[in-house]
């Protein structure tokens, strides 16, 4: 026996005619299909936040640690900022006040050098009068004075002096008291001469007995001429 197509038996087929669907159909699919749409986007938003709650602790900790160490490397960058300012600032006014100072220095150097260039000086002056023009203790216009070395006593240009009078420079009156022994100008003992001024020298007392020739009258205790 021979089996048959069950659809041989039937005359006709009823295929649904999805076109005929009614309006009231199509709304309730629509709506079925949307209210899964929307199942899916609130499962999706839920999937999310489990899935954000399910992130690491240890993960959310390093989040917040960068964070803190940014703001750090943030802050310690402005800290270097500010501080190389002051810095140049400070080494700036350290410059300044160096430089007053080493102008204030060579100042005062220079007008420490100047003093004692005028000192130097002033003494240099000092010494000089002293030497040409010593002081008079004793003026004695025209007093006689007696030559009582027995050795002679020299005649010399100034007080003090190694160097002899000149002779030919001599007053006549004086010249007769003098010998001169290839420039040597001595008055011999015993003689009696004009002495116009003394003037001391330590303890020596020396007398001017005309311009440029003087004579020891005492040599520290010892008289060589006395006064008359």
């Amino acid at each position: 026996m021979t089996d048959k197509n069950p659809y041989e038996n039937q005359d006709s087929v009823d295929i649904e005619d999805f076109a005929a669907e009614t309006e009231e159909e199509k709304k309730k699919k629509h709506s079925f299909f949307n209210i899964d749409d929307e199942d899916d986007d609130e499962s999706l938003e839920e999937d999310e936040e489990e899935e954000e709650e399910r992130v690491p602790e240890y993960r959310r900790v390093r989040k917040e640690i960068i964070i803190v160490s940014c703001c750090l490397i943030v802050l310690l960058l402005v800290l270097s900022i500010v501080s190389l300012i002051y810095g140049f600032s400070k080494n700036k006014n350290y410059n300044n006040l160096k430089a007053d100072y080493e102008a204030y220095v060579s100042k005062t150097t220079a007008s420490e050098t100047a003093l004692n260039n005028q000192i130097a000086d002033l003494k240099k002056q000092v010494e000089e009068l002293t030497k040409k023009d010593p002081a008079v203790v004793d003026p004695v216009n025209g007093s006689s004075y007696k030559i009582v070395a027995t050795a002679g006593i020299n005649v010399r240009n100034a007080v003090a002096s190694s160097t002899f009078a000149n002779y030919d420079l001599l007053p006549d009156n004086v010249k007769t008291l003098c010998a001169n022994n290839g420039g040597n100008v001595t008055i011999e003992g015993g003689k009696v001469v004009t002495v116009l001024e003394t003037a001391n020298n330590g303890s020596d007392v020396w007398g001017r007995i005309a311009d440029n020739a003087w004579i020891c009258l005492k040599n520290g205790d010892e008289d060589w001429a006395v006064k008359q």
